[in-house]
């Protein structure tokens, strides 16, 4: 087989599993047996006082997430692909981690798999960085279930970042991987875990 057969028909369904809750819990409460209000009196003027408690949550939240299909290989180079994702985060600082859908276990590797190759080549690793800003420059590498902490960079304005991204998730397949591989179709999905720090 020549390494120009090869298509890699990859799509990727990231999904998402964040740790915390993705929205601000805003509770008014009294708490029990405190009785701070204060009624008014009978007069001419009448002044009452209640007591206000608030409960703000810490949260984060991860969307613009979109499916990665990287198509034919053209057998030239590297194929890379990359999604713009928006972040929102009560805190300043936060941690994300990623596992793929298919595993390998020996060399820790996020991999792909085909159900049509019944052998044990029918899968292929692949890179995954991520940038907490929306950028290629300053990129990190990620390993499969391990956190990449002190991340920056979050919105803590707007859920949606009004419209705009502030991060960028990068995928990655080797020229070297993509020659060896078996010509086949391969699937497999990227699940992005972030939590507060």
């Amino acid at each position: 087989m020549c390494s120009s057969d090869l298509k890699l028909n990859m799509s990727f369904n990231i999904k998402l599993k964040t740790i915390y809750i993705t929205v601000i819990m805003i509770n008014f409460y009294l708490p029990i047996n405190v009785y701070a209000a204060i009624d008014g009196t009978l007069g001419q003027n009448s002044v009452g006082q209640s007591e206000v408690y608030l409960t703000l949550e810490e949260a984060v939240n991860i969307i613009g997430i979109d499916d990665i299909n990287f198509g034919d290989w053209n057998s030239q180079e590297n194929l890379i692909n990359e999604d713009e994702i928006c972040i929102y985060s009560t805190s300043s600082k936060y941690q994300i981690s990623a596992i793929s859908s298919s595993f390998n276990i020996n060399n820790e590797q996020f991999v792909v798999i085909s159900d049509n190759i019944s052998n044990s080549n029918n899968f292929i690793p692949f890179n995954v960085y991520w940038n907490d800003e929306n950028s290629d420059i300053g990129k990190q590498i990620m390993q499969p279930g391990q956190v990449l902490s002190n991340q920056s960079g979050a919105d803590n304005q707007s859920f949606t970042c009004n419209g705009g991204y502030n991060a960028r998730l990068i995928v990655e397949f080797s020229k070297e991987n993509l020659v060896n591989a078996v010509a086949g179709e391969y699937y497999g999905s990227l699940t992005l875990s972030i939590s507060l720090e």
